[in-house]
């Protein structure tokens, strides 16, 4: 898509939503505000749009989107936190009654994290990026103990949703989102999209895998220490010796 193509694109927005009439609906946005009861924490990639993956219309969700999706734990006030920012806003301010953490396969950032190549060309490496996937590093730690003999392939898609776990747990250490949780007015969910397969997974805590989304809508185990991360990665582990 060029930048041109951008331009065309906004004319055509203008005219069909404040055209000789105007889109009822978005105007109704602009006049009483955005009332979104979701929060979607997605990741950057250009192929990965929450609202095209979930058909979603305006007005529907918040947005936050970065690097691999992640969610930086609850951390010192004298830092700047873009992520948490947009995160208490639509927890405290709009008062949303789900967060989504959406990663996906295919995560340029998880793979960089995986192997170590944060290059952005021969001998010149990322500024920033390297820092902000620590926020993950861990797990990567986790699973290159847990599966030493694992390919390469099966590391890097089982961190692609470990990532997604971490940033659920950190998600928890926000004291506002764990007392809504705690309360049963707020739930947080870890979704993983693969792009070649057009499947859509949520992480199940009480079995410690991802699975296909459940359409209809039943709740699932919440998210604890004991079946977080930890669970999650010995059962892959586990998946990988029995495919070995």
């Amino acid at each position: 898509m060029t930048y041109r193509k951008l331009i065309k694109g906004f004319d055509a927005f203008k005219r069909d939503f404040f055209g000789k009439e105007v889109n009822a609906d978005y105007q109704k946005l602009v006049e009483e505000g955005q009332r979104p009861e979701t929060l979607v924490i997605a990741c950057s990639d250009s192929r990965i749009d929450p609202a095209l993956l979930t058909y979603s219309d305006l007005g529907q969700f918040f947005a936050i989107r970065n690097v691999a999706a992640l969610v930086p734990p609850y951390g010192e006030k004298d830092n700047l936190h873009g992520v948490s920012a947009a995160i208490e806003y639509a927890v405290r301010a709009l008062g949303v009654k789900h967060i989504v953490v959406l990663g996906h396969a295919g995560c340029g950032g998880i793979n960089a994290l995986a192997t170590g190549n944060y290059q952005v060309e021969p001998n010149t490496e990322f500024e920033f990026i390297e820092k902000w996937l620590d926020i993950a590093r861990h797990a990567k730690e986790r699973i290159d103990a847990e599966m030493p003999d694992a390919d390469q392939a099966y590391k890097i898609s089982t961190l692609e949703q470990a990532a997604v776990i971490v940033s659920l747990h950190n998600l928890l250490s926000f004291p506002w989102i764990k007392s809504r949780c705690d309360d049963n007015v707020l739930k947080i969910h870890g979704w993983c999209f693969d792009m070649q397969q057009g499947e859509l997974y949520e992480y199940q805590p009480d079995r410690g895998i991802f699975d296909t989304v459940d359409v209809t809508g039943q709740d699932k185990a919440l998210l604890t220490a004991q079946n977080g991360l930890d669970f999650f990665i010995k059962n892959k582990a586990c998946c990988a010796s029995d495919a070995a």
